[in-house]
């Protein structure tokens, strides 16, 4: 059974039939094995051999629960896209398209908007001195729908102008001409970073021209492309400790965020009902206090229509941990949609396949509505090898 087949087929465990690992006992465990999905073996008490299961590496040989009820799924199974690799070139995007494809990802969220550069045709964003990339997305769409992928316009950089300490770049430097940015005084100079920004540039959100900025390039993207989504991330924010957001009360620096994503998605499904937007943002705790989003409102309010939050940990434990606080905290677990880190800058080395299927276990042992790997690189080269997940 090839790639494509493993994630399309309705799956059925054979463990009648695996007498390898039916018959298989393990001391340690003190348990023989059944054959079950790979992706839904509690605490990965498992054992991949391939002569073990007549469906590996679909499935695998358990010895503890199977965590995935027959009737539960994944509505969503995605990735992201960086500006760096698989996006440079049609050939290119189109490369990295048919492997996702072919390794069963669903959902492709594809970088759009980094460091003053627009990867897309938006007037809004022309207007506004930022420097236009390529199209970019006209290659992504074009690979999306000859593959069947969903898409969506990811931007990135959100309400942040530029990397670094100060304006670098020539949208920065018109955002700061035009009195755009948030930055504190010191000693007589303007400092532009604070706990809340780690080294970007952030825009001043609860300025108009600014919302008008971001509300305007999502309207052009979802009217000039043929895409399933768009979604912001952590880089969406009010970041704290700038005297001009401190000077706020809570609930009004809560509001200036929360109203902005609102008028997003208004102005993004008045060109097209059926966009769906997604945010992606830091956990709940992080976000409240640092960028000033409380996104289990917006849930609760419907202001987003899902969140798929950063769990980028390189251990289950630590995953499960942050997972639970957040839960703890919101009303529908059905609305998110975890975020698993494979590789990245955070942290030198790739988190361990062994931890990562433990985390998608815990995903589905909590209910969570999909799962999204941090990223796109390691599904496409490796060194991760992507389990069979049931999808709705």
């Amino acid at each position: 059974m090839d790639a494509i087949q493993q994630h399309n087929v309705s799956y059925i465990c054979s463990s009648g039939a695996d007498v390898g690992c039916s018959s298989y006992y393990d001391p340690g465990l003190a348990a023989y094995g059944t054959c079950v999905r790979n992706g839904c073996c509690a605490y990965s008490a498992q054992i991949t051999e391939s002569t073990l299961c007549d469906q590996a590496p679909a499935e695998t040989c358990c010895f503890r629960n199977n965590v995935c009820s027959d009737d539960f799924c994944f509505d969503v199974y995605g990735t992201w896209v960086s500006q760096y690799r698989f996006s440079g070139s049609q050939a290119d995007v189109d490369q990295g398209f048919a492997a996702l494809k072919e390794k069963g990802v669903k959902r492709v969220l594809f970088n759009v908007w980094a460091n003053g550069v627009i990867f897309a045709n938006s007037a809004t964003a022309q207007a506004a001195g930022v420097q236009f990339g390529n199209d970019r997305l006209a290659w992504a769409v074009q690979s999306a729908r000859q593959y069947g992928l969903e898409l969506y316009a990811w931007f990135e950089y959100g309400s942040m102008a530029c990397y670094g300490s100060a304006p670098s770049n020539q949208f920065a430097n018109t955002a700061s001409a035009n009195g755009w940015l948030l930055y504190n005084m010191v000693n007589g100079q303007p400092v532009y970073n604070t706990d809340g920004t780690g080294d970007f540039v952030f825009m001043d959100i609860s300025l108009q021209p600014v919302r008008d900025f971001l509300v305007g390039i999502s309207r052009d993207i979802v009217a000039n492309y043929d895409i399933d989504g768009i979604q912001y991330d952590d880089h969406f924010a009010l970041p704290s400790g700038f005297s001009s957001v401190d000077s706020m009360g809570q609930s009004s620096r809560y509001s200036q965020t929360e109203s902005l994503m609102q008028a997003i998605k208004d102005a993004s499904k008045s060109i097209k009902p059926s966009i769906h937007v997604s945010f992606s943002p830091s956990s709940l705790l992080f976000s409240r206090s640092k960028h000033n989003v409380d996104w289990a409102d917006w849930v609760l309010r419907g202001v987003v229509e899902e969140v798929m939050p950063q769990y980028y940990r390189t251990t289950a434990a630590d995953f499960k941990r942050t997972l639970e606080e957040d839960l703890a905290l919101i009303t529908r677990s059905d609305q998110v949609v975890a975020g698993i880190r494979l590789s990245g800058s955070s942290f030198p080395e790739n988190t361990p396949q062994s931890e990562v299927d433990q985390m998608i276990q815990i995903s589905y042992s909590k209910g969570l509505k999909g799962i999204s790997f941090w990223f796109a690189d390691n599904v496409i080269l490796g060194p991760y090898f992507v389990p069979f997940l049931r999808y709705c």
